[in-house]
C-alpha cells in the first residue's frame, strides 16, 4: 500500500501496462501497488479491485473506454486503498455499481474509520519526523523554520510513500459467500471468505474458474522482508489457509505478485509453516512474563526484522492478534501489575 511515484515518473511507468488474458474473458494487470481483475461478456465489463488512487482508475476506465467497454461492477475483494482505492472515480466516470462485503462496506464508505489507514499514516508520519530530527541545525534555511533534509535522507523511504485517503465511495451491493453474484449478462461469481488479513476480505471466482485471492497470501519476497505479515485474525487466516489447500480452482491471481497456476499448495504450506513458527516463538519467549512491548523486540531478534517504525507499527498489530488467539485457546494468559499488562505461557 505504500509508495508513490512522481506525477511524471507514475504516468510513464502506466503506459506499458495492459490487461493479460488468463482464461477465456477473464484478465489480470499489475499495477504499481496491485493487480486487478477484469471480465467481460458481451462488452459488458466487471472489475475485481479498482486500483490504489485515481491515476491508477484513470489508466483503468482509458483502457475500457479504448476497447469499448461498458464497466457495470466492481467487485472489491477487501476496503485497503490498494485494493479499493479508485473505486470513487471509476463509479464517478462510468457510472458503475460497486460491491464489498458488509464488515468492509463502512471502511469504503468511511476511510477515516478505517484502523488500518490510520496506523499506516501514524507509521509514515513518525518515520518522517525521525528523519528530519537528523538533519542538523546548520542545514536549516535562514529564516525558514522548516528543516531541510540533507542528500542522504533526501531518498528516504517516507518521501517515496503516499498515505492515499481515499475518497468515501457509497456501495451499492454486499458480497455474500452464500450468494453469487451475477451480472446483467447472467455470468455469475462466486464469493468466497477469505477473512484472515482483514475480516471480510473476499475471494472472487469469475465464470472462468479463475480465483482472485486478494491478500490470503503474501509472495515469497513479502514474507522475506515481513515475516510476521499483517493480520486481523490469526484463527480466520488459518481458516482461510486450509480452504485454500481444498480449492478445486486452478488459477489465482493474489493482490501481490503474478498469477499462479496449476496448484497453490507449496505456498498454503510455506504460510502455515510461517504461523506455527511464530506461534512457536511467542509461547518459547513467553516462559517469562513480558510485556507486548518486550515481545515485539525479541520476535523482532528472532526472526531478524529490522526495526524500522512502519515495521513496528504493522507487526506489533499481527502480535497482538497472535496472542488473543493463544489466550482463547488458553495456552498463554496475563497478569496486571505495576501498570503493566504482562503476557505469559499458561502453567498447566
Amino acid at each position: 500500500m505504500l509508495g508513490q511515484s512522481t506525477a511524471s515518473g507514475y504516468k510513464e511507468g502506466m503506459e506499458t501496462r495492459r490487461f493479460q488474458r488468463i482464461q477465456g474473458a477473464t484478465s489480470w494487470m499489475s499495477l504499481e501497488h496491485t493487480n486487478v481483475g477484469l471480465y467481460v461478456h458481451k462488452k459488458k465489463a466487471v472489475l475485481i479491485d479498482s486500483g490504489y488512487n485515481e491515476a491508477e482508475a484513470q489508466w483503468i476506465g482509458d483502457l475500457l473506454e479504448s476497447e469499448v467497454l461498458k464497466l457495470e461492477a466492481i467487485l472489491n475483494t477487501h476496503a485497503h486503498p490498494d485494493n479499493s482505492g479508485g473505486s470513487y472515480y471509476l463509479k464517478k466516470r462510468f457510472g458503475c455499481k460497486v460491491y464489498i462485503s458488509q464488515a468492509q462496506r463502512n471502511f469504503l464508505e468511511n476511510p477515516g474509520r478505517s484502523n488500518y489507514i490510520s496506523m499506516v499514516q501514524a507509521a509514515v508520519a513518525k518515520e518522517k519526523e525521525q528523519l528530519e530530527a537528523q538533519t542538523a541545525p546548520e542545514e536549516t534555511a535562514a529564516n525558514d523554520e522548516t528543516p531541510v533534509l540533507p542528500p542522504e535522507l533526501s531518498d528516504a523511504p517516507f518521501l517515496k510513500r503516499a498515505v492515499i485517503q481515499p475518497k468515501p465511495c457509497l456501495v451499492d451491493g454486499v458480497l455474500n459467500p452464500n450468494r453469487p453474484f451475477v451480472m446483467s449478462t447472467g455470468k455469475s461469481f462466486q464469493i468466497v471468505d477469505l477473512s484472515g488479513h482483514v475480516l471480510g476480505q473476499y475471494g472472487i471466482v469469475t465464470p472462468d474458474q479463475v480465483f482472485f485471492i486478494a491478500d490470503s497470501l503474501y509472495t515469497f519476497d513479502e514474507l522475506s522482508a515481513q515475516p510476521i505479515p499483517y493480520l486481523e485474525s490469526v484463527e480466520q487466516f488459518r481458516k482461510t489457509l486450509d480452504l485454500l489447500l481444498k480449492t478445486p480452482y486452478s488459477d489465482f491471481v493474489p493482490t501481490h505478485g503474478k498469477p499462479l497456476a496449476f496448484s497453490i499448495n507449496d505456498e498454503v504450506l510455506f504460510h502455515q509453516r510461517q504461523i506455527e513458527m511464530i506461534e512457536q516463538a511467542i509461547i518459547l519467549h513467553l516462559q517469562m512474563p513480558h510485556t507486548k512491548e518486550e515481545l515485539t523486540a525479541l520476535l523482532f531478534a528472532t526472526f531478524e526484522i529490522e526495526q524500522t517504525i512502519p515495521n513496528f507499527y504493522m507487526m506489533t498489530a499481527t502480535i497482538v492478534s497472535f496472542l488473543n488467539f493463544l489466550k482463547r485457546q488458553g495456552r498463554i494468559t496475563i497478569i496486571h501489575e505495576d501498570g503493566k499488562t504482562r503476557w505469559f505461557v499458561k502453567q498447566k
